[in-house]
C-alpha cells in the first residue's frame, strides 16, 4: 500500500503527530479531546465501537487506564506509536478492512483482517513463503501478521524480510532470550512492530530492555483460561504485566475450546476490560482476533499457518492439509470460507 499522495493518511498522521505532543503535556485533558473528536468523525462500525467505550471509561477520572496512556507516552518512542499505529488502525483496520468487504463480495469467501504464522527465524526457504504470504495477503486487503517464534535462533533473516514491509504492522511473540540489543537495534529502525514477550524466566529482564528503548511491548501468557473460575490467577498475571509496565496481557488458549468455551472466555475478558482492576489491558488473543474480525465483515474469518505453511487452525473443519507450496491464499481461503448463499 503506497500512501505517498494520499491525503487522507497524510491527515490523520499529522492529527496524530499534534496530539501525541499534546498528551506529553497533559495526558488526561488530551486523551478526553482526542476521543471526543474522534467520535465526531468516525464513521465505521469498528472506531464507533471502540472509541463510545473508551469515552465511557474514561469519564471516571480514577480509570487505571490514564495511567496506562500517560505511562505510554511518556516512555514508548513516538515514531513507535505513530508508525505502528497507522499501519494498523489505517492500513489494516480501515482502508484494508474496506478492500477486505468489497473482495468479500466480489469472490464470495470470507477473508481475515490479519494472518498468523509460526516462524522457523533461520529457515531461508520458510522466510520466502512468508514474503509470499504477506504479498498475497496485501492483496487481498491485510495488513496485520502475527509471527510466532518459538525457538532460539537468530532473528537477522526474519527481521530483513520485516523491513521490506513499512506499511504493515507485525506483532512478534518472542521468548525473552529473543529480545536482546541485536533484535532493539533492528526493530528501532522500523518502528512499526509490537513485541509480545512470553511469560518466562527472563520476561521481566526483556520487559525492561524494550521498555528502556521505548518500544510498544506487551506480556503473552498461554493456556491460562480467561473464565471467573481461574479469576484469581488472571488477576495475579495482570498485576505482574502492570508492574512490567507492559501495554496489557495477550492470553493466548493453545488447546481446543467448544463453542460455548469460547464464549465464556470472551465474556469475561470484556467484562474485564470494561472494569479494569490494573493499567495493563486484558486480551483473549483468539477471541479478540474473532470479535475484531466479525465487526469488520461479520462472518468470523481466521488462519493460521504452521513453520511449513500448512493451516494449522481455522474456524472450519478441514478434510486435507492446505499448504502454501499447494496453494495461493486466495485458493484457501477460497476452498475453507466460502460464503454460503442464502
Amino acid at each position: 500500500m503506497d500512501n505517498r499522495g494520499n491525503v487522507s493518511h497524510l491527515v490523520i498522521e499529522s492529527y496524530i503527530r499534534r496530539k501525541i505532543k499534546d498528551l506529553k503535556k497533559d495526558p488526561e485533558r488530551a486523551t478526553r479531546d482526542l476521543i471526543d473528536t474522534a467520535l465526531s468523525f468516525t464513521k465505521g462500525r469498528f472506531y464507533s465501537n471502540v472509541f463510545e467505550i473508551t469515552q465511557l471509561l474514561l469519564s471516571d477520572d480514577n480509570c487505571p487506564y490514564y495511567k496506562l496512556i500517560s505511562d505510554t507516552i511518556v516512555n514508548v518512542d513516538t515514531e513507535n506509536l505513530v508508525k505502528f499505529g497507522m499501519n494498523i488502525g489505517y492500513n489494516s483496520l480501515t482502508s484494508g478492512g474496506g478492500t477486505i468487504r468489497k473482495l468479500e463480495k466480489k469472490y464470495n469467501f470470507n477473508i481475515p483482517w490479519q494472518l498468523i504464522m509460526s516462524i522457523s527465524t533461520d529457515n531461508d526457504p520458510q522466510l520466502t513463503v512468508l514474503q509470499s504470504l504477506i504479498k498475497q495477503g496485501n492483496e487481498l486487503g491485510i495488513y496485520t501478521y502475527s509471527l510466532i517464534c518459538n525457538q532460539e535462533k537468530d532473528m537477522n533473516a526474519l527481521l530483513e524480510v520485516i523491513g521490506e514491509h513499512n506499511d504493515c504492522a507485525f506483532i512478534l511473540f518472542l521468548p525473552s532470550c529473543l529480545v536482546n540489543e541485536a533484535y532493539i537495534s533492528i526493530i528501532n529502525r522500523f518502528r512499526y512492530v509490537t513485541t509480545i514477550v512470553e511469560n518466562d524466566s527472563g520476561c521481566e529482564a526483556a520487559c525492561q530492555l524494550l521498555r528502556d528503548n521505548g518500544c510498544l511491548f506487551a506480556i503473552a501468557v498461554h493456556d491460562c483460561p480467561t473464565t471467573t473460575d481461574n479469576q484469581e490467577k488472571v488477576q495475579y498475571i495482570l498485576q505482574h504485566c502492570d508492574q512490567l509496565h507492559a501495554l496489557g496481557c495477550l492470553f493466548v488458549n493453545d488447546t481446543p475450546r467448544s463453542h460455548q468455551q469460547w464464549k465464556e472466555e470472551y465474556d469475561y475478558t470484556y467484562d474485564l476490560r470494561l472494569h479494569p482492576t490494573t493499567a495493563a489491558v486484558i486480551c483473549n488473543y483468539y477471541c479478540d482476533f474473532i470479535s475484531v474480525d466479525q465487526i469488520i465483515s461479520n462472518e468470523p474469518c481466521l488462519l493460521e499457518f504452521d513453520e511449513t505453511g500448512k493451516v494449522s487452525n481455522a474456524l472450519v473443519a478441514m478434510n486435507q492439509d492446505y499448504t502454501l507450496s499447494d496453494y495461493s491464499l486466495q485458493e484457501i481461503l477460497s476452498i475453507l470460507y466460502k460464503k454460503v448463499i442464502k
